[in-house]
C-alpha cells in the first residue's frame, strides 16, 4: 500500500472544500438553491441574534409561568389550611390568569362558567397534596359545598374574563 494515500486523501478534501468555498463565494444565488446560503456571516449574525432574542422571551415566560405556579401552591396551601375560602381563592387564581390562560381554560376546563372552570380547577389541586385519606376525603366533601354554594349564588363572586 501507498505511504502517501492518506496525504492525497488529506489533499484531495481540502481541494474540494477550498473549492466549494469558492464557488459558493462567486456565486451566491447557487449557494442559496443548495441552502448553504447560511455560511453568510451577516446571516448567520442576524439569525444568532433572533435565535438569542427568542431564548429571553422564552426564559422571561418561563419564569413568569413558574412564579404563577409557585403563587397557586401557596394559595392552595391556604386553602386546604381553612385559611382562605374556596371564593376567595377562585379570586386569587382569576387573577394569576391571562386571557390565553382563560381560552385554555374554556376548551379544557370542566364547567359552565368562567368561575366554576377555575373553582374546578382549583379543587384539583387540593388531593395529592393532603396525605391522609380520611383529611382529603373530609376537606373535599367541604369544598365540594363551597362549590355548590359558591355556583348557586350563596357566595357574592365575579371572576374577571
Amino acid at each position: 500500500m501507498c505511504s502517501m494515500l492518506p496525504q492525497c486523501r488529506h489533499a484531495l478534501i481540502v481541494t474540494l472544500l477550498l473549492g466549494t468555498v469558492g464557488t459558493v463565494t462567486m456565486n451566491p444565488s447557487w449557494a442559496a438553491r443548495i441552502g448553504v446560503e447560511r455560511w453568510c456571516l451577516p446571516a448567520l449574525q442576524q439569525h444568532l441574534e433572533e435565535c438569542v432574542e427568542q431564548r429571553q422571551q422564552l426564559e422571561a415566560y418561563d419564569e413568569h409561568l413558574l412564579q404563577n405556579i409557585a403563587l397557586k401552591e401557596c394559595i392552595v396551601n391556604e386553602l386546604i389550611a381553612r385559611r382562605i375560602t374556596l371564593a376567595e381563592a377562585v379570586d386569587q387564581f382569576s387573577r394569576l390568569m391571562s386571557p390565553r390562560d382563560y381560552e385554555i381554560l374554556r376548551y379544557v376546563g370542566q364547567g359552565h362558567s368562567d368561575q366554576e372552570r377555575i373553582a374546578r380547577s382549583v379543587l384539583a389541586y387540593v388531593p395529592p397534596r393532603v396525605d391522609d385519606a380520611a383529611e382529603r376525603k373530609l376537606l373535599m366533601q367541604q369544598l365540594e359545598a363551597e362549590l355548590s354554594a359558591l355556583l348557586h349564588g350563596s357566595v357574592a363572586h365575579c371572576c374577571r374574563p
